[in-house]
């Protein structure tokens, strides 16, 4: 096991020396952070995807896919999701 994982590293390491794609790798990071801090706070407060979906006006598998971080979502679809979860979205400079 741990050749394949000395494997990946070469290979991630080889992949990060290409400036695009260490950019759409540190991308996608801050994309699946966010993700998941949401998935997180709504299992902190013991609300089920399909509860979430009814206070949005949306279907289960829509939140199902944006917390497996399978779709692109729009600004308003985030804030409507924010709201519903008691979430101030903030964006911070560097």
């Amino acid at each position: 096991m741990r050749k394949i994982s000395s494997s990946l590293d070469d290979v991630k390491n080889r992949l990060m020396q290409n400036e695009d794609f260490k950019f759409e790798y540190e991308r996608e990071k801050e994309r699946r952070a966010i993700i998941e801090q949401i998935a997180q706070t709504r299992k902190d407060n013991r609300v089920t995807q399909e509860q979430l979906a009814n206070l949005i006006g949306t279907k289960k598998s829509n939140i199902s896919r944006f917390e497996k971080g399978e779709t692109n979502p729009s600004l308003d679809f985030i804030i409507r999701i924010a709201d519903a979860l008691g979430l101030n979205l903030k964006l911070l400079s560097k």
